[in-house]
């Protein structure tokens, strides 16, 4: 009886060191290979699926570069839990991404490095979601993009930025909806456009403006749709359109060319046209052509 029981614990530890190669080689796998290691799958692995305790372990990709520090736990629903930290790399051998897991997720500091060196993004995690300030850099070392996030969705002030450092936009989101007012600016430093979100869509008086600062066109929306009163201007700063839009398409109102004479008038979503042409040029003068009701123009 005791020689059998000697054997069955020979053949024991046999197996759970079989097991721990086995292991290591699927974790290395999915740490230097994937950039999404959140679920290990290992049901066509043969082994026994009960609880088994923590391990303490140290990873390493085949450059001898260390890759995970902490503790894993292999349990009875099939998926890893690991605890501790990690590194990502590129095929160069520089590091490509560095953070922490927590229970098998995401948690505290991550950080993204471009394949230079540099770093792309950095941010924080709580319980697999981003939560708190994410910032995203372009590769010359320039921020991007800075952001507040709560549960994984923005909440809060979000800017972009041009590679050349100015600021490109910026609005507010709550709840992962952009809500509160917005501005966007030319690379030039310039006002683009500004105005208010509702709920994610354009809400209330929009203005859009030329590159050289001449306003563009001010306009009414109502659920991200044209609504309401709305004047268009050429780069010069003449009137081009005068009117009111009903759910985006135009209602009301006159166009005028470059020297503000009137080109076609709408009302009630009927547009019509009066053209006149010297003699030299045309083939009828004051024709006059109609154009179905709400096209637009």
């Amino acid at each position: 009886i005791v020689k059998n029981t000697n054997k069955d614990n020979d053949k024991k530890k046999e197996e759970e060191y079989k097991m721990k190669i086995i292991r290591d080689v699927i974790l290395n796998e999915m740490l230097n290979n994937s950039d999404n290691s959140d679920n290990l799958d290992l049901e066509s692995i043969d082994y026994d699926k009960d609880k088994v305790d923590p391990i303490e372990k140290k990873l390493y990709n085949e450059k001898g570069q260390l890759t995970f520090d902490g503790t894993i736990i292999f349990n009875n629903d099939r998926w890893k839990k690991w605890n501790g930290k990690f590194k990502n790399y590129y095929e160069n051998g520089n590091l490509k991404r560095e953070g922490e897991y927590k229970e098998g997720k995401y948690n505290g500091k991550i950080k993204n490095y471009y394949e230079n060196g540099n770093l792309k993004k950095e941010a924080y995690a709580k319980e697999g979601k981003y939560d708190g300030k994410i910032k995203e850099y372009y590769e010359n070392g320039n921020l991007k993009k800075e952001a507040d996030v709560k549960e994984g969705k923005y909440d809060g002030k979000i800017k972009e930025y041009y590679e050349n450092g100015k600021l490109e936009k910026e609005k507010e989101c709550k709840d992962g909806l952009c809500n509160g007012k917005f501005k966007i600016y030319c690379e030039n430093g310039n006002l683009q456009k500004e105005g208010q979100y509702k709920e994610g869509q354009y809400d209330g008086k929009i203005k859009e403006y030329y590159e050289n600062g001449i306003l563009k066109e001010e306009a009414e929306f109502k659920e991200g749709e044209y609504n309401g009163k709305i004047q268009k201007f050429y780069d010069n700063g003449k009137l081009l359109f005068d009117g009111e839009y009903k759910n985006s398409l135009p209602w009301s109102g006159i166009k005028y060319n470059s020297n503000g004479e009137k080109i076609y008038e709408i009302k009630d979503g009927d547009v019509k046209f009066k053209v006149e042409y010297d003699d030299k040029n045309v083939k009828c003068i004051n024709c006059e052509f109609y154009i179905a009701p709400g096209k637009n123009l």
